[in-house]
C-alpha cells in the first residue's frame, strides 16, 4: 500500500512539473493581463526608440535600466502611473531574457511580437484586436498628430495625420 502511494505522489508531483514549465507564467497576479501586455510592447518600443538599431548590450542595459520611470509612458493606453507598476513586474521576471532578445535580434519590426507573444508569453490571452497597435500618432485635442522617432509631438500639429480607415 505504501508502494502505490508513493507511486501516484510521485505520479502527481511530475504532472505538477510539466504544467508549471509549460505556463512559465510570471505576471504577478495583481497586474491585469493587458497591462502586462501593453507594459511589454511600451518597454520594447522605448527602448527601441533609445537604441535604434545598435545591438550592444552596453546600450541596451543602459536603455532598459531607467525603463520603468513614468515619463516613458506618457503616450501609452494606461496612465504613467500604471504602465510603471506593469513595467516593473515585467522587468522584474523578464529582464535578462528581454536584454538577450534584443541583443540578437535580427532588425526592428518583428521584435515586439517576438518578445510579448512568444518569448514572454505576456501578450498570449490577448486577442490581437486588444493589444494596442503602435501607429506613431497620439490624438491631442481630437487630431491625431504624428510623433517623431524620438517620441516627442510637434505640436504646431501643421502636419495632417491620416483618418483612422487609413490606418
Amino acid at each position: 500500500m505504501k508502494i502505490l502511494f508513493v507511486f501516484v505522489t510521485l505520479i502527481f508531483l511530475l504532472e505538477a512539473a510539466k504544467k508549471k514549465k509549460k505556463t512559465d507564467d510570471r505576471r504577478p497576479t495583481t497586474v491585469e493581463a493587458l497591462l502586462y501586455c501593453n507594459s511589454c510592447q511600451a518597454i520594447v518600443r522605448e527602448t527601441l526608440k533609445k537604441v535604434k538599431t545598435s545591438t550592444r548590450e552596453s546600450d541596451i542595459t543602459d536603455a532598459l535600466s531607467e525603463m520603468c520611470q513614468m515619463k516613458n509612458f506618457s503616450v501609452y493606453e494606461y496612465p504613467p502611473p500604471d504602465m510603471k507598476k506593469g513595467c516593473e513586474a515585467f522587468m522584474s521576471g523578464w529582464s535578462e531574457e528581454v536584454t538577450e532578445a534584443l541583443m540578437n535580434r535580427k532588425g526592428n519590426d518583428t521584435i515586439e511580437d517576438e518578445i510579448c507573444y512568444k518569448l514572454t508569453n505576456s501578450c498570449k490571452d490577448i486577442e490581437k484586436g486588444q493589444r494596442k497597435q503602435n501607429d506613431d500618432y497620439v490624438t491631442i485635442n481630437g487630431k491625431k498628430v504624428k510623433m517623431g522617432d524620438d517620441g516627442k509631438v510637434d505640436i504646431n500639429m501643421n502636419k495632417p495625420a491620416p483618418d483612422d480607415d487609413d490606418l
